[in-house]
């Protein structure tokens, strides 16, 4: 698998690309159609009509590389952006070559059912110590061994 460094950025080709395209036919496409210069180090990455192949172009210390990928099953399925070209995350280039297609997910409203749980929780503890501290008011003229009685019990009933 590719490791992408961090200062390098990575551009996707939103058109699709004839995969007979080799070095200079790519390299004319960053720089023509992409307004961006191949020789920055920065990542290219194109993917044809069906979907099926994926190229990656990157220039490294002394010459151009070429990384091809071709689906026997399947599609690659990168985000759809407006224009020619954005850029990309490396984590969002790991996603479309493992396959995995991100969408949206509404977030439902499971917060209100972990909140309302926790409020219960909290109230359910406050009326807990409230009976506790009413039962030990009521011990409070009695010895403090007596208290400790009383405690023993409750706690052995709960």
């Amino acid at each position: 698998m590719l490791a992408f460094p961090a200062q390098q950025k990575i551009w996707l080709y939103a058109e699709p690309v004839d995969m007979r395209k080799s070095f200079n036919g790519l390299t004319a496409l960053a720089r023509q159609q992409m307004k961006q210069s191949p020789v920055s180090g920065d990542y290219f990455v194109f993917i044809n009509r069906r979907k099926t192949q994926i190229r990656i172009l990157y220039f490294d210390r002394d010459g151009f590389c070429l990384w091809s990928k071709r689906l026997e099953q399947g599609q690659f399925n990168p985000q759809q952006k407006t224009g020619f070209c954005h850029q990309m995350t490396p984590t969002d280039l790991q996603l479309i070559l493992e396959g995995i297609q991100v969408k949206k997910v509404r977030l439902q409203n499971n917060w209100w059912r972990v909140f309302m749980y926790w409020m219960k929780t909290i109230v359910i503890w406050n009326i807990i110590i409230r009976n506790y501290r009413k039962a030990f008011a009521r011990c409070s003229k009695t010895s403090i061994g007596s208290r400790n009685n009383f405690l023993v019990k409750n706690l052995k009933n709960a």
